[in-house]
């Protein structure tokens, strides 16, 4: 029947690509100032690491788990040249996070913070 499985990407086509190339322009005009090693990238990505998975094999049906939305969000630091790697920084909302086990989430080659509020937590 020609079906597969697709992913789709976000709102990627929503994108004109003259704007991508007006803000690669002025990117370079801002960065041609400084030394590569100076210029820095941040990428965040989100974990969600107690979700049990979506899809799994079983012989007959199975009702559903209800989705566990703790998340940790990861921050990857480097410079342009690649020389230089900050530690990993881990934002959550438990001060003590269950994955971190008997260990303190300050102890380790990266940095952890936690944010909570009452009144959305």
């Amino acid at each position: 029947h020609g079906l597969k499985q697709h992913t789709f990407h976000g709102e990627a086509g929503a994108v004109k690509e003259t704007n991508i190339e007006q803000a690669r322009t002025h990117l370079k005009a801002i960065t041609d100032g400084y030394h590569p090693c100076d210029i820095f990238n941040m990428d965040e990505t989100g974990l969600f690491g107690r979700m049990p998975p979506g899809r799994g094999l079983a012989t007959h049906c199975m009702s559903g788990l209800k989705s566990e939305k703790t998340r940790l969000s990861y921050a990857f630091t480097v410079n342009a040249l690649g020389t230089e790697r900050l530690p990993p920084l881990i934002i959550g909302k438990s001060a003590r996070p269950i994955c971190f086990g008997q260990k303190s989430p300050r102890i380790g080659p990266y940095f952890y913070d936690y944010w909570w509020n009452k009144r959305h937590g």
